[in-house]
């Protein structure tokens, strides 16, 4: 127990006299050395070998906060193509609606068989899909969470 007080202290005190050493650190996340953190995680942490936990996952505060754009809302959607070849359907909704396939859905309907692409697409492209002369239907849904 002594040892993670002591572990913990070090640190605190480690990071912060590093964020106030390096320039723009102002207002972001505490800085830390990942070789002491990745120390301080074999050591004392779920890193250590003899806890048995295998996964290497990091989730840190100490890591800096990512700066990035923010990005565009994404919808799961079904698209009914007119025509048996889509591959120029494809490239069509990938271009206008940010179309990303993920697979086919294939079933019988009244003895035809029926086949739907799914994927994902940006919320606000939505439109250009039912516009596309390519499309005889379009559903908007949630992809159903499978069993892990």
């Amino acid at each position: 127990m002594k040892k993670i007080i002591l572990a913990v202290l070090m640190a605190a005190a480690f990071t912060g006299s590093a964020a106030a050493q390096l320039p723009g650190m102002d207002g972001a996340a505490s800085f830390c050395d990942p070789a002491f953190q990745d120390f301080v995680e074999t050591t004392y942490g779920y890193l250590n070998p003899r806890t048995g936990i295998a996964a290497r996952l990091r989730d840190s505060v100490a890591s800096p906060a990512a700066t990035t754009a923010p990005r565009p809302a994404l919808v799961f959607v079904s698209i009914l193509p007119k025509a048996a070849d889509y591959s120029a359907l494809l490239r069509e909704l990938s271009a206008s609606a940010g179309f990303v396939l993920k697979g086919e859905r294939v079933r019988l309907v009244k003895g035809a068989r029926q086949v739907r692409i799914v994927g994902w697409a940006r919320a606000d492209g939505v439109a250009a899909i039912r516009a596309s002369s390519g499309v005889a239907g379009v559903a908007v849904g949630k992809k159903k969470a499978s069993a892990i």
